[in-house]
């Protein structure tokens, strides 16, 4: 999924402009070590809204980090000096 950013509030994904406040609930499975397992399982029963705000972090790191190593791979490699 590429992410580009837009105008204040938006970003433009598969060449589809959408607004960075409209969502769409997903049902996700991961495998966990027990103790950061059991974390987030108490997590989700008492701020699932904080749970939410930790993935969309982590996923969001995660779509720019492979838009910049994209644009890098793009790029002639620097000469050295």
């Amino acid at each position: 999924m590429g992410l580009e950013t837009g105008e204040e509030g938006e970003a433009r994904t598969n060449n589809r402009s959408v607004t960075m406040w409209e969502t769409e609930s997903v049902q996700i499975t991961v495998r966990l070590p027990h103790d950061i397992a059991k974390q987030a399982e108490e997590v989700q029963g008492t701020d699932p809204e904080f749970l939410s705000r930790v993935v969309l972090y982590g996923l969001t790191r995660r779509s720019i980090y492979h838009q910049l190593r994209e644009r890098s791979r793009d790029r002639p490699a620097p000469r050295a000096l």
